[in-house]
């Protein structure tokens, strides 16, 4: 047999580059990348696999709206048995949520307390029953989304006895009704734990939680859908905190179990006042307490302060005051001390200086620096006696001055845009009045922003050096603080914030990041996306230069990269040894990142699907969950779903029977689409959902129904070289491809420009009556026709089923 040589590519770790790269063969990278990689991802180890696909949870809520009750009764007196406590009653509605403003019982109860509507008929639960207790709380019961409850009342009942007799608080009752106008929405991880982990999904005005797939409670927010995107949720244990630089920060509290989520408002203590020039009379002046220490010894020339020399030193100035001869006249004295401290630079006229009552061998003279351009100043003061040593003279800093000002933030001035936590502080940061400023609260108490603490414990209130219009946009926890604006990246080079030390702020790139992304962490690296969303950017501390070292990593794929909408990242999983950056884009698409930095894999593919996709986010299990725009009966309806390993469509809905059946049924999420089916492991298809049915051809005890999209990777062009920078341009006839298939149940190849065509599979011995059974062996594929400038191979499927290849050979005449 004569040997025919072939193109082999065993690694795709490149992934999809862009076509200005086709003809760069002096890259590395060219010999490991494809033209188009869809709904597939390479394999580090090598070759390439079907990516994941998706499973159906749940569809998101559409817009809510205020429903104004026509009635209500609020508890009045005192409770010891089952009563109904409060009544709403409004015309007929859709109601999703109801919400009780401040409820709290005089007596701890326990959850003998819940919200009921009536149905016409009866009385029904929404939601849990819950505990109260003597803390006022915002409690939430909602009905799960799409899925509201038609009603004209609703009431709050305490189905049991208390264990004493009760008052109870509350001042409101809310209504919401749920709107036939769909949301924006976002999904945002919420770990209280390693095996308690949620899914939030934010959109106008609300927030739902899902637990392992289910829906599970709700929460009202006072966030908007305009807002969303650019919401910072930095969370803690149980707690979730939201900040939007034009919106008051809240919280979401899990209260006790996965049915009771508590919104309140960020109460911050002692916000710092500042000067945003507005006209203030809160400024205090600075004052000091100087205290003299004499002889009152007869004969001693110093007798009772007399002749003493007294060098003040004011903000690194020294002054020297001489007290006259004789008894002392504290009056006087005090006068030249006000001449000597005045007569210093930093100190304008107007200061007062005045004795107290002489007392025996001391007195004590007050310093308070008053007067035009010294009020609110916080001054150094220190002094002491030169000319004998049996005087002394001792300072104390009775106030410190205050320059006045009003609230870093507040709702006329705005609030922060971005929060993290760092070092058992809250540390937020680009507030609407002060865009460039951070604030990092008293360590160990998050709400506490008293920068007049002196202690290092105390906060810090700290400005970068940037220009009026620079955006701090993103606080990031790393081995540094770090802190990303609109138009660069910086971080504090001190490990620990201390308040004594002024922090030294580092300016570490200029790079900007975009302000409605999230920024995330790989393999001790951070990733974020560039002002515009086009460029992606990793940077890792650099022990050497002693700054973080930036680097663009996306340059030989923008074309897949640019127009990011969100940025979510999966760690390394299961047989996939590489992260997962999974980044939905403005058209719908998505672009999977397959990064093993350190092993230098980083691979940027399409996931496409029959559907737009809108937001992206790994919960604290590592599961990533998509939200997904998805044509339903001619509307379109945002769902809720979650990417799994082994699923060949999109949107699966799985049934089993207790019997097999032909008719499946309950697929309203796909009605008047195309889907296919996995039924006893056979696939079989399309089909056209009508009625939120289909009927298969033969009946099955275990259904999978979904969309498909077929998967495509598309070999570069072949190179022309024949020698070093020479090159020979005619077209190619690719004839063979050599296919290492690994756990492949589904397969097509074409070539020069041509259709695909399936490739069979089968082999003598399979049984007849099973599903095809996956591949593992070289497939050739011969007698491929055509020409074509390229000489490009694409793989991918004709049906849906399972595709893995370990490398490929392309055998072509040239």
């Amino acid at each position: 047999m004569v040997a025919r040589p072939g193109t082999y590519q065993a690694s795709n770790n490149a992934g999809e580059l862009a076509p200005e790269v086709y003809g760069r063969t002096d890259l590395k990278q060219f010999y490991s990348g494809l033209a188009i990689a869809r709904n597939i991802e390479p394999v580090p180890q090598g070759g390439s696999q079907l990516s994941m696909r998706s499973r159906h949870l749940g569809r998101v809520r559409r817009k809510t709206a205020n429903l104004s009750p026509t009635a209500s009764t609020l508890p009045s007196g005192s409770y010891s048995a089952p009563a109904i406590l409060a009544t709403a009653t409004f015309a007929v509605a859709d109601v999703a949520s109801v919400l009780l403003t401040g409820f709290a019982s005089s007596v701890a109860l326990g959850a003998i307390v819940q919200i009921e509507y009536f149905d016409g008929t009866n009385w029904l639960l929404l939601g849990a029953p819950f505990a109260l207790d003597q803390t006022q709380r915002n409690i939430t019961m909602a009905a799960p989304p799409r899925q509201p409850v038609h009603t004209t009342q609703v009431r709050v009942r305490m189905v049991s006895a208390p264990p004493d007799t009760t008052m109870f608080t509350l001042p409101g009752i809310s209504v919401r009704v749920e709107t036939t106008t769909p949301s924006d929405a976002v999904a945002r991880p919420f770990t209280f734990a390693l095996d308690q982990t949620y899914v939030a999904i934010l959109t106008d005005r609300f927030v739902d939680f899902y637990r392992d797939g289910t829906w599970v409670g709700s929460s009202v927010m006072d966030f908007t859908e305009s807002q969303i995107r650019t919401l910072d949720v930095p969370q803690r244990l149980d707690t979730m905190l939201m900040f939007n630089r034009d919106g008051v920060s809240q919280r979401i509290l899990r209260d006790g179990s996965d049915t009771r989520w508590v919104l309140s408002n960020i109460s911050f203590e002692n916000v710092p006042l500042v000067d945003l020039g507005g006209t203030y009379t809160n400024q205090s002046a600075d004052a000091w307490l100087l205290i003299l220490r004499f002889p009152t010894t007869a004969g001693d020339p110093h007798l009772n302060g007399a002749g003493l020399s007294l060098s003040i030193n004011v903000n690194g100035e020294d002054a020297v005051v001489g007290f006259p001869g004789g008894a002392p006249d504290w009056t006087v004295i005090s006068g030249l001390i006000k001449t000597a401290i005045e007569g210093t630079s930093s100190v304008s006229p107007g200061i007062s200086v005045t004795p107290d009552a002489p007392q025996a061998g001391s007195q004590t003279i007050f310093i308070r620096f008053t007067g035009d351009g010294n009020l609110g100043n916080a001054n150094a003061l220190s002094a002491q006696v030169v000319n004998t040593a049996d005087a002394a003279a001792v300072v104390a800093h009775s106030v410190i001055g205050d320059p006045g000002g009003e609230a870093l933030f507040s709702a006329s001035r705005g609030y922060a845009a971005c929060g993290a936590f760092y070092q058992d502080r809250l540390v937020t940061g680009g507030f609407k009045a002060k865009r460039g400023a951070f604030l990092a609260s008293v360590t160990g108490e998050y709400f506490d922003d008293n920068v007049k603490l002196q202690a290092a414990s105390g906060a810090i209130l700290a400005n970068l050096d940037t220009d009026g219009a620079e955006q701090l946009q993103r606080i990031v926890s790393d081995t540094y603080l770090l802190l990303f604006t609109s138009d660069g990246e910086y971080f504090i080079s001190d490990r620990v914030l201390d308040r004594t030390k002024p922090p030294n702020i580092v300016n570490s790139s200029r790079y900007g990041s975009s302000p409605d992304l999230p920024i995330v962490r790989n393999e001790g690296e951070i990733v974020w996306a560039s002002r515009n969303k086009s460029v992606l950017y990793a940077a890792s501390y650099d022990q050497i230069s002693t700054k973080y070292a930036a680097t663009p990593i996306s340059l030989l794929a923008p074309h897949i990269v640019n127009g990011m909408v969100d940025i979510a990242l999966q760690r390394p999983s299961g047989l996939m040894n590489a992260a997962r950056l999974w980044m939905p884009r403005a058209d719908g698409t998505v672009t999977c990142g397959i990064m093993l930095r350190n092993q230098d894999v980083t691979a940027f593919v399409r996931w496409e699907t029959p559907g737009s996709v809108t937001s992206a986010c790994v919960d604290g299990k590592n599961v990533p969950h998509l939200l997904v725009n998805r044509v339903v009966g001619g509307a379109s309806e945002m769902h809720f779903e979650r990417l799994e390993e082994g699923l060949i469509f999109d949107d699966v809905v799985e049934q089993t029977f207790g019997s097999p059946q032909t008719v499946i049924t309950g697929l309203g999420v796909h009605e008047g689409a195309e889907v296919w089916a996995k039924a006893d492991g056979y696939v079989v298809g399309p089909y056209t959902v009508a009625g939120g049915a289909i009927t298969l051809t033969d009946p099955a005890l275990n259904v999978q129904v979904g969309r498909w999209t077929p998967p495509l990777a598309r070999t570069l062009p072949l190179p022309s070289e024949v020698a070093e920078r020479v090159v020979l341009r005619r077209p190619k006839r690719v004839h063979t491809v050599r296919l290492d298939l690994v756990d492949t149940t589904s397969v097509a190849v074409g070539a020069n420009g041509r259709p695909a065509r399936d490739v069979a599979l089968a082999r003598a011995g399979d049984p007849a009556d099973a599903p095809q059974a996956p591949v593992n062996e070289m497939k050739v594929i011969t007698g491929l026709t055509g020409f074509s400038d390229a000489g490009q191979v694409d793989i991918t499927q004709t049906r849906p089923g399972l595709l893995a290849w370990r490398g490929v050979t392309i055998e072509a005449r040239t």
